[in-house]
């Protein structure tokens, strides 16, 4: 059996996950199995001893600097600890999910007769890895070429740190690879039924139809709740490091004296938020574009049902209870019910963000002004 090209990108990826002790997944006759073991034992462990060694050379002191960079740690540790447990804990969900979305790339093949441009899918997350790892290192670069070489407590304290970091992006590829593949796919579909519409919709084209845009709105449905809890520990993690890092830079550039130290300053937190929050609105613009892709399907097809509905010999009731499901189907994904996954959250997170950024400014200047009349 011929390997479908997303089988392929899924393959590389696989190996990439059980490398980092998250749930093995073999291709096994064109199909995602997922093959038990205690892998995430050594994956906790792994964490757990980043976090003991952090612990054990971190200077707690009562300074700015010491509070952020332990809560960002500890919100950090806590989104790869919750995403080391989900995916083991729902491993078959996700087998479930390769197995429908492989099973859609090859309806929509046969349905459109073209070849499916799964190089887009490869190449968007190849270019997302290579990025997010070089601002990354960027980052790290920029951080550690501060430092005197004395201070190696700190040096090991910043290592700790990106260890977690850079593991937690093993969510962000998993997640990303689902969305892009979701994306495309629907993309494919929606052009070959726009081409088939240019002249008469067939009986069996129309079932091809509902069966297809069924089997992608339940595809984005279980990966949307296979990983929101997930997802919404991502976004508390990102909002504490993008706040945090913007107080503090705000706070330190108080006591810069020079031109060029402001512009550092302002560099290096414009790169840290950038590398922070492109893969949280990556994820949300995904998720947005596949409701709107939802949405354009249910359109297409009530025009069909109206354009051929004399030439369809599709009964009557499956018809009308199609078109009931259609209207009733919610296209829109929220976050365990919090907010929903669309461009409105960017805004929202945005105005959060300078909300508590005025916040915790306005605290500072309270609490200066009560240590200064305390001192008097």
């Amino acid at each position: 059996m011929n390997q479908s090209k997303i089988s392929k990108i899924a393959k590389h990826l696989c190996k990439l996950w059980s490398l980092h002790g998250l749930p093995i997944f073999t291709l096994k006759n064109g199909k995602f199995v997922n093959k038990p073991t205690k892998s995430y034992i050594f994956s906790l462990l792994f964490v757990a001893v980043v976090v003991a060694i952090y612990t054990r050379i971190k200077k707690f002191d009562n300074r700015v600097y010491s509070y952020i960079t332990t809560i960002q740690f500890f919100s950090i540790f806590l989104l790869n600890t919750g995403f080391i447990i989900c995916s083991h804990r729902k491993r078959k969900k996700i087998e479930k999910i390769f197995a429908n979305l492989l099973h859609a790339e090859t309806m929509v093949h046969r349905f459109s007769g073209d070849k499916f441009p799964s190089s887009k899918i490869g190449r968007n997350l190849l270019i997302y890895i290579i990025f997010q790892f070089m601002l990354t290192l960027v980052q790290f670069v920029s951080v550690t070429s501060t430092l005197s070489r004395d201070n190696l407590s700190l040096y090991f304290e910043i290592l700790c740190h990106q260890c977690l970091l850079t593991y937690s992006f093993n969510f962000n590829i998993m997640i990303f690879f689902f969305l892009f593949s979701l994306r495309e796919i629907g993309k494919h579909f929606v052009g070959a039924i726009q081409a088939k519409m240019s002249h008469k919709v067939l009986d069996r084209e129309f079932r091809q139809v509902m069966e297809i845009s069924t089997l992608l709105h339940n595809v984005a449905n279980d990966v949307h709740q296979t990983f929101q809890l997930v997802l919404l520990l991502k976004i508390f993690k990102d909002f504490i490091l993008a706040v945090s890092s913007a107080y503090h830079s705000a706070f330190t550039m108080a006591n810069l004296t020079t031109v060029l130290s402001y512009l550092r300053n302002i560099t290096e937190v414009g790169v840290f938020l950038f590398a922070t929050l492109m893969s949280n609105f990556g994820m949300v613009y995904y998720f947005d574009e596949i409701s709107k892709q939802d949405v354009n399907l249910m359109e297409i097809m009530d025009e069909i049902l109206i354009s051929f509905k004399d030439d369809l010999i599709v009964s009557y009731k499956s018809v009308e209870l199609f078109d009931l499901r259609l209207k009733n189907r919610n296209s829109t994904f929220y976050v365990c019910g919090l907010f929903p996954l669309n461009c409105t959250f960017i805004y929202t997170m945005i105005a959060g963000m300078a909300s508590y950024m005025i916040y915790l400014v306005q605290f500072t200047q309270v609490q200066q002004k009560d240590s200064t009349v305390s001192n008097n």
